[in-house]
């Protein structure tokens, strides 16, 4: 009866936590250190039979009494601090948003202001304060990898409508976001490391969004691969939870590319030029698109932009092209 009430105590500050919107930082993280306190085991080992002659046998009959009803005592408590865990971590970037991550791959983000510093540098302020609030470093590590489970590594440049103004300036300032949110994360290795991330490979492979954001931008990644990842998706059958959040995620990046990274004019151009100058000597163009893989291995070299140097085909076919290929790739992702 003890433990129930207990429960059904801590429950009821859980719910109302989860419903009320104004719940303060300093609330969430009594609770996670009051359910801290609170684990079971370690309270019955603390209990004492001060008329017995034998305390440890007392103890073993209380524990043998309780049975499994102890040990999911313990389990439920732990989740609902975990839970408040996960609270903590959307109030920050409620909190936070307006003023930083709502500016990721925004109009600030394209004159190149420091956007993912300004949202890593706030973080970090936040950790500090956590870490002194939070007494278990179990629920203070759980804090961290939550944070980085909800960091918006592909959201904004999903959400964006404007196309980008600079596809070589946006693929260096991803580039950079990278090396800095890494960076970042990096430095809590030993928390990471309890959540299950042992090394700095498995904080990688949670920023593979936005790696594949740079590689699609500077177009060393095609659409045509993210399709071949899709079908092969699909040709599992049955997807688990993994395997269906990677499939949205590649519908959505997918879709987001083609709006926001189109060929530009100037590429056009280019491209109508090369080609003139091919037919002059009697050649005619080859045709490469940003949608297909050519089948020569041999690689263009770059600019001295350091882009790479635009495909030989008349801008009228490249538009053609571009319009087959972008119909079949809606066909595909709306199957």
């Amino acid at each position: 009866a003890c433990l129930a009430a207990l429960m059904q105590q801590l429950r009821a500050r859980a719910d109302r936590f989860a419903t009320t919107s104004c719940t303060d930082m300093e609330s969430l993280c009594s609770f996670v250190n009051d359910t801290d306190v609170l684990q079971v085991v370690e309270l019955i080992d603390k209990i004492q039979f001060p008329g017995s002659a034998d305390q440890a046998d007392e103890v073993a009959k209380l524990n043998a009494g309780l049975g499994d009803a102890l040990n999911a005592t313990s389990s439920d408590i732990v989740a609902l601090a975990v839970h408040a865990c996960s609270l903590i971590v959307r109030k920050i970037f409620d909190e936070i948003d307006a003023d930083t991550t709502a500016h990721w791959f925004g109009k600030k983000w394209d004159d190149q202001e420091p956007v993912v510093e300004n949202v890593l540098v706030t973080l970090d302020d936040y950790f500090r304060d956590l870490h002194a609030w939070i007494s278990g470093s179990f629920f203070y590590a759980k804090v961290v990898r939550f944070a980085l489970d909800r960091f918006p590594t592909a959201s904004r440049f999903v959400g964006r409508t404007a196309a980008l103004p600079n596809a070589e300036v946006a693929c260096r300032v991803i580039e950079q976001d990278v090396k800095n949110v890494h960076g970042f994360f990096s430095r809590y290795e030993s928390e990471l490391r309890r959540t299950g991330l042992r090394t700095a490979d498995d904080v990688t492979k949670h920023l593979e969004p936005m790696n594949m954001l740079s590689l699609l931008v500077s177009r060393k990644l095609t659409l045509d691969d993210l399709a071949r990842d899709l079908h092969d998706l699909d040709q599992q059958g049955l997807m688990d939870d993994a395997s269906a959040k990677r499939a949205k995620l590649l519908k959505d990046v997918m879709g987001a590319t083609k709006r926001l990274v189109p060929l530009s004019a100037s590429h056009g151009a280019a491209a109508a030029a090369d080609g003139s100058k091919s037919s002059k000597g009697g050649k005619p163009p080859k045709k490469s698109t940003f949608f297909k893989k050519t089948k020569d291995k041999t690689v263009a070299k770059a600019d001295d932009n350091g882009m790479p140097a635009p495909p030989t085909e008349d801008a009228s076919d490249a538009a053609a092209d571009f319009q087959v290929k972008t119909t079949s790739l809606d066909a595909f992702l709306n199957h």
